[in-house]
């Protein structure tokens, strides 16, 4: 709980610093390894504004949407448009004001907040450690950011998520919910990471990452991971895994689907429209493409290929050099010896 300072030195303020000073008020946090930070509520020395372009969109669209810029008026949201004649792209921005006396959140040191920048820390939001929040970035709510953490960019971190560790947060990404960005974990681009979800370790994450789902090790996320599912090791992911589904090693899901309890790993390939599902596994270096489909307690593993809306299913196991193609599908223990003879149409 915040209280006010009382016989307590201020943190000191930079000459040039004319956008933000320190208040009476402070708190202290603990941070995971038991060191004591006491951070101060600051309080901004000018107006601000801070820019959001929301989308590319033609004149037509912004009859459409005439009422809801009184509304947005009316809650204060400023809307800037790029001029362009029918059928003409514009883009759309909104303003985010801080007016001078406007109380922020709460900082440690001068350093947390860059100063020349207009980054802003409203509501109860937390940055303290050797943590910087620069750009037109908005931390908010009851959001932490602390350890090295790097946040830059249009980048949004609100709700209570957490951004720590040597963790970079960049770009038009935003963190929020009850999500945790840790360890040298990166999240940029338009990157969503929100709910209970949690990126660390060395992962980036420039899709969207949400529920209960963990990116972590050196994953690539570039598309969504939801649920229960995990991504780890070397893996990437620039499809859609969700359920309790695992990809990890070096294996890749592109353009596809894995889902349900599937575990894809190893070397493998999941691309181009495929299902993995139910208890699945794919790996080895096996691929499974082309709008084919694996599920139940299948296996399609070693060198094995199974495409162009093949399908296993049941306890098959496809393995060795064996290829399924052409729209057929297979049951039994399936090697490249007996593929033809059992590959048949469903």
């Amino acid at each position: 709980m915040a209280e006010k300072t009382k016989n307590r030195e201020l943190p000191k303020i930079s000459e040039d610093n004319d956008k933000f000073e320190f208040t009476g008020e402070s708190k202290t946090v603990v941070d995971k390894n038991g060191k004591e930070h006491t951070l101060y509520r600051i309080r901004a020395t000018k107006d601000m504004k801070l820019y959001r372009i929301m989308a590319t969109y033609t004149i037509l669209d912004s009859i459409r949407d005439s009422i809801t810029s009184i509304m947005d008026a009316a809650a204060g949201v400023d809307e800037t448009e790029k001029e362009g004649g029918w059928g003409v792209p514009r883009i759309r921005i909104y303003v985010i004001r801080v007016r001078k006396r406007e109380l922020g959140g709460f900082i440690e040191k001068e350093e947390n907040l860059d100063h020349k920048s207009s980054a802003w820390i409203s509501g109860g939001a937390e940055v303290y450690g050797d943590a910087v929040v620069t750009g037109e970035v908005l931390v908010s709510g009851y959001a932490q950011v602390s350890g090295k953490a790097h946040v830059s960019g249009f980048a949004e971190i609100f709700d209570n998520a957490v951004v720590d560790e040597d963790a970079q947060v960049s770009d038009d990404a935003k963190v929020y919910g009850k999500a945790v960005v840790a360890g040298d974990a990166r999240v940029y681009g338009k990157a969503r990471v929100y709910g209970n979800a949690v990126v660390s370790g060395k992962a980036m994450v420039g899709g969207e990452v949400y529920g209960n789902a963990v990116v972590t090790d050196n994953a690539l996320v570039g598309g969504t991971v939801y649920g229960n599912a995990k991504i780890a090791g070397n893996a990437w992911v620039g499809g859609e895994v969700y359920g309790d589904a695992q990809v990890y090693g070096d294996a890749a899901v592109k353009y596809a689907r894995v889902s349900g309890k599937a575990q894809v790993y190893g070397n493998a390939i999941v691309s181009y429209w495929a299902k993995v599902s139910g208890k699945a596994q794919v790996y080895g270096n096996a691929i499974v493409s082309e709008h084919a489909e694996v599920y139940d307690d299948a296996v399609v593993a070693g060198d094995a290929r199974v495409y162009g809306y093949a399908g296993a299913h049941d306890q098959t196991k496809v393995h060795g050099k064996a290829v399924i193609t052409d729209g057929k599908w297979i049951s039994g223990d399936i090697t490249e010896k007996n593929c033809a003879k059992k590959a048949k149409r469903p």
